[in-house]
């Protein structure tokens, strides 16, 4: 296990692979914070719910809780309605990620779709999860069952981040994954990393 802290920021746009990243990481024992999880808390705060009734209508809020399906597919038809989505969120689960973070003294991954919607100088290292984009919406058509134009509309408003620290392909099966990700953790002389028959005996 790491014995310094630091925090690593998993990025990449939607279908992506950054959750089977985080996924794996998390199985091999690290810590990962997801923010996408930090919204949905922040979501139920009265002041956000107040804040989304008043800029997107009431619509939107159904028995004090958040349709955030609803809502996902309202603001992402407009850059400006995203734009001011993320302005309700981002700061509210920027003061959530440091009181998470402050229970961590070793290497802490967090998984995020805009890096720059975190805190300033909280993350040290960022890791882009990238795939073409067929590749992309195959999996999130599996995975979410919505509608193609909604997925372009998403792809359309999600860039790739122009200062990544490492950029992971993620055009492969899962196993090609898994040994990027080794050799990432062996560089930084992780030591919490399995070895193949270690993997197989926990599948088994």
């Amino acid at each position: 296990m790491s014995q310094n802290k630091k925090v690593i920021a998993i990025t990449g746009g939607i279908g992506s692979g950054k959750s089977a990243v985080c996924e794996i990481l998390s199985d091999w024992g690290y810590p990962v914070i997801n923010c996408d999880v930090l919204g949905k808390e922040v979501s139920a705060y009265p002041s956000v719910l107040k804040k989304i009734s008043r800029e997107f209508g009431k619509s939107f809020v159904i028995d004090g809780k958040l349709d955030r399906r609803k809502l996902a597919e309202y603001v992402f038809k407009e850059q400006s309605r995203t734009d001011k989505l993320n302005e309700i969120f981002h700061n509210e689960i920027g003061e959530l990620l440091k009181k998470k973070l402050s229970a961590h003294d070793s290497l802490v991954f967090v998984e995020v779709s805009v890096p720059k919607s975190l805190p300033k100088g909280i993350v040290d290292e960022t890791w882009e999860v990238r795939a073409d984009p067929e590749t992309r919406k195959k999996r999130i058509m599996f995975r979410d069952n919505i509608r193609i134009d909604q997925i372009q509309d998403i792809m359309s408003r999600q860039t790739y981040s122009l200062d990544a620290d490492i950029i992971i392909d993620n055009n492969g099966y899962i196993e090609n994954l898994k040994l990027k990700i080794k050799d990432l953790l062996s560089a930084m002389g992780e030591n919490q990393i399995p070895s193949e028959a270690e993997e197989k005996e926990k599948a088994e």
